[in-house]
This record gives structure tokens, C-alpha cells and sequence, in this order.
């Protein structure tokens, strides 16, 4: 399978698929970081930090329904652990 074939097919997946894939590459990659000669951070144009925000604006929103609010996350959270803890 080509790198490209991997994107397209990625692509489709739904979000917390992709997480969970970015996930575990980062974990394989971390012990290969400290073996990579480090190079000096890129300094990128305003216009370029725009062009990368703007590509990732939205990337993470739940595939269905709105965003949560904070209360709502609270809320989910203390239900999980009456159900756990109860």
C-alpha cells in the first residue's frame, strides 16, 4: 500500500479513529526522537501560522452533534463515576 493509499484511506475514517492511529504512531515514534539529531524550530510566517490553524479549525469537532459545553463534560464525567463507584 502506498503512503498515498494510506491517506485516502485514513481520511474516511471517522475521527476517534484517527486519534487512536496518531496515538500509536506517536508511541512508536518517541523512542526513535531521542536518537534524531534535533534541528532548530522552523520560524513560520504569520500568514503560514493562519494557512495551519485554518487547516486544522474544526478537525477534532464530534462527528455527531454539537460540541459539549464544560457543564456538559462535568456532567458526563460525574455520571461515569457514579456508574463506576455506585
Amino acid at each position: 500500500m502506498t503512503h498515498k493509499q494510506v491517506i485516502d484511506e485514513v481520511k474516511q475514517w471517522p475521527p476517534d479513529q484517527k486519534w487512536l492511529l496518531l496515538e500509536a504512531l506517536l508511541h512508536d515514534l518517541r523512542p526513535m526522537a531521542a536518537t534524531v539529531p534535533t534541528r532548530a524550530t522552523p520560524r513560520l510566517s504569520p500568514q503560514a501560522r493562519l494557512e495551519i490553524a485554518r487547516r486544522f479549525h474544526g478537525s477534532i469537532r464530534p462527528s455527531h452533534g454539537p460540541v459539549p459545553t464544560d457543564d456538559d463534560v462535568r456532567q458526563i464525567i460525574d455520571e461515569a463515576r457514579m456508574h463506576k463507584y455506585a
